[in-house]
C-alpha cells in the first residue's frame, strides 16, 4: 500500500479508489495493443516503489519487476519507447508507518536504492526517466506528503524539510542513472506555473512574478544549479525553516544534472499584492481557490482572470500560457523540454479529433463529469455542437460505490448505425432497488424524473443509461422495462400538441 492507495481508501464511499483504477495491470496487453493502433511513439507510465519493494526498504519483488520487464518488451515490439516516472505520489506506506517517509533523511537514500534496482533492471531498455512528478506541487498538498501536524509554523518547518529531502532523492537518481544507465537521459517534472500581474501596479507585477517562482521556479532552480536561489534561501531564513542539511550534500547537489525538463501544463494564474498585517505575518499561508493555489501575506493572492474562460475540470484556458512557459524555460536553462501533460487545449484538440472522425465516417462521443446537473447538460449541449461531435454522455451524479452496475437502455452508438440523426445521450443513476436516487439540480435536489423532464426540455431525446444496483432487488430487466415506461411516458406528455 502507497500514501495515494491510503488517501483513496478514505474517500471510498464517494469517488473511485485505487483498487482498480484504470486496471492496466490487467489489460495491459489489449491497451499498448491500442496504443500502437492509434501510432503512439511514446508511452510514459510511473513505476509504482511499492510494487518493485513492497515495504520501501526491503526484499525486491520479483514479481513486479517480471510485470515492468513484459511491459517494457511489449512497447519496444510494437515501436513504442517506454518514458518511466519513478515516483508519482505513492510512498510506500511501510516508510510513513517507520519514520514518516520524506520527514527523514533516510527516506531518500531508500528511494536511491530503489531507483538503482530500477535502472539495473530495466536500463538496457529504457532510456528516459522522470524521477519525481511534481514534486513542487505535491510539496503543496498535505495529504500527499503524509503532512497532518496541526500547528502552522511546525508545518511549515516540516514541508521544508521534507522538500529537501526530495531535492536529495533527485541528486541521488540522477547520478545512479548517469552511472547505471548506458545513454540513459533523465530529469524532473515539475507543474508548471505561468502568472499574471492583475494590474499594471508594481507591486502586482511583483506579486505575480513572486507567486512563479515559489510554486515551481525555486524547484527548477534547485535541480539546475544545485542550491537554493537567493530569494528562496531568504525566505527559508526569514521564516527560520531552512532545512537540516549535510556538508557533503552540497556536491552532491551540484554534481547532479539532469538532462532535460518535462512540464505539466494545465492553467495560468493571475495574482495581486498582498499585504502582510498584525493579524496576518509576512509568509503565513493561507488557502486560496485551493490548497495547490495557495495566497501568502506580504507576497500574493490569486484571483479569477475574467479574460479566460476555463475548463470543466476549473483551469483557466489559456494556449498563450503554455508558449510564455516553454520560452521561458528554455531561455532560462537551455535544456530540451518536454510536454507531458496538458488539459488546458483539450477543446481545441477535441475539435481537430471531431473533424478528423467525421472525415473518416467516425461517430464520436464525448463524456464529463459535473454535480451541477442542469448547467452540466446546458453546457454539455453547446459544448457538443461546438466542436462538432455526436453525443454527449453526462454523468450528472457521481459519488457512489455499489456491488455491480449494467448498462441498460438505448445505445447511441447502435442509434447512429440506424440512421439517426445527431444524438445527445444522458446518464442517469439509480443507486437502490426500485428507488430512484435524487439527482443534484442547482441549490436543491429533483427527483429522477424530474431530471429526466428537465433534459427533455432542454433537447434530450435519447439516453445511455447506467443502473447502479444491488442483488435483492428489482431484476435488470425489469428496472430497464420501467425506465423505458417512464421515458415514453414524458415524450407524451412533453410533446406539443
Amino acid at each position: 500500500m502507497t500514501v495515494a492507495d491510503y488517501n483513496s481508501f478514505k474517500r471510498s464511499d464517494r469517488q473511485a479508489d485505487s483498487r482498480v483504477a484504470s486496471d492496466f495491470y490487467h489489460h495491459w496487453e489489449s491497451d499498448i495493443a491500442l496504443m500502437k493502433e492509434l501510432g503512439l511513439k511514446a508511452y510514459r507510465f510511473s513505476v509504482a516503489w511499492a510494487r518493485i519493494i513492497p515495504d520501501g526498504d526491503g526484499a525486491v519483488n520479483p514479481e513486479g519487476l517480471a510485470f515492468y520487464n513484459k511491459v517494457i518488451d511489449r512497447l519496444l515490439e510494437n515501436d513504442i519507447i517506454p518514458f518511466v516516472t519513478l515516483y508519482h505520489f505513492d510512498l510506500p506506506w511501510a516508510l510513513v508507518e517507520k519514520y514518516n517517509g520524506w520527514a527523514d533523511r533516510r527516506c531518500a537514500f531508500a528511494f536511491e536504492r530503489y531507483a538503482r534496482v530500477c535502472f539495473a533492471a530495466f536500463g538496457d531498455r529504457v532510456k528516459y526517466w522522470q524521477v519525481h512528478n511534481e514534486q513542487n506541487l505535491m510539496m503543496r498538498v498535505d495529504e500527499r506528503m503524509n503532512i497532518t501536524e496541526p500547528d502552522p509554523v511546525k508545518k511549515e518547518k516540516l514541508r521544508a524539510q521534507m522538500d529537501y529531502h526530495m531535492f536529495l532523492a533527485h541528486a541521488l537518481s540522477v547520478k545512479a542513472c548517469h552511472e547505471l544507465v548506458e545513454g540513459g537521459r533523465i530529469g524532473c517534472a515539475v507543474s508548471s506555473t505561468v502568472t499574471y500581474p492583475m494590474s499594471n501596479k508594481p507591486e502586482d507585477v511583483w506579486a505575480a512574478r513572486m507567486n512563479n517562482q515559489f510554486k515551481t521556479d525555486y524547484c527548477l532552480d534547485m535541480h539546475y544549479n544545485g542550491e537554493y536561489p537567493g530569494y528562496y534561501m531568504a525566505y527559508l531564513r526569514e521564516q527560520d525553516m531552512v532545512p537540516a542539511m549535510e556538508p557533503e550534500d552540497a556536491a552532491l547537489l551540484k554534481s547532479a544534472k539532469m538532462d532535460f525538463i518535462a512540464l505539466n501544463y494545465y492553467r495560468t494564474l493571475t495574482a495581486r499584492a498582498f499585504p502582510a498585517d498584525e493579524k496576518h505575518p509576512k509568509g503565513t499561508r493561507v488557502e486560496g481557490f485551493n490548497e495547490v493555489d495557495y495566497d501568502m501575506y506580504g507576497y500574493w493572492k490569486i484571483e479569477k482572470n475574467t479574460n479566460l474562460a476555463a475548463s470543466e475540470y476549473g483551469a483557466q484556458i489559456d494556449p498563450v500560457g503554455l508558449r510564455i512557459v516553454l520560452n521561458e524555460y528554455w531561455n532560462r536553462y537551455h535544456l530540451p523540454l518536454i510536454i507531458t501533460e496538458t488539459e488546458a487545449l483539450f477543446e481545441a484538440g477535441a475539435r481537430q479529433l471531431a473533424e478528423r472522425a467525421a472525415a473518416a465516417g467516425v461517430q464520436l462521443g464525448f463524456e464529463t463529469m459535473e454535480n451541477d446537473f442542469m448547467n452540466t447538460v446546458e453546457k454539455g449541449l453547446a459544448w457538443v455542437r461546438r466542436i462538432g461531435s455526436n453525443w454527449l454522455k453526462l454523468y450528472p451524479d457521481i459519488g457512489n460505490t455499489t456491488n455491480g452496475c449494467l448498462p441498460l437502455g438505448l445505445d447511441p452508438a447502435e442509434d447512429l448505425r440506424r440512421g439517426g440523426d445527431a444524438v445527445t445521450a444522458l446518464h442517469l443513476k439509480e443507486t437502490a432497488p426500485g428507488v430512484f436516487r435524487e439527482l443534484p439540480y442547482g441549490s436543491g435536489h429533483v427527483d429522477f424524473e424530474a431530471a429526466v423532464r428537465a433534459a427533455w426540455q432542454i433537447g434530450v431525446r435519447r439516453y445511455v443509461t447506467e443502473f447502479w444496483y444491488k442483488p435483492g432487488g428489482e431484476s435488470p430487466r425489469e428496472v430497464c422495462a420501467r425506465f423505458r415506461g417512464l421515458l415514453n411516458r414524458v415524450a407524451r406528455e412533453e410533446a406539443p400538441g
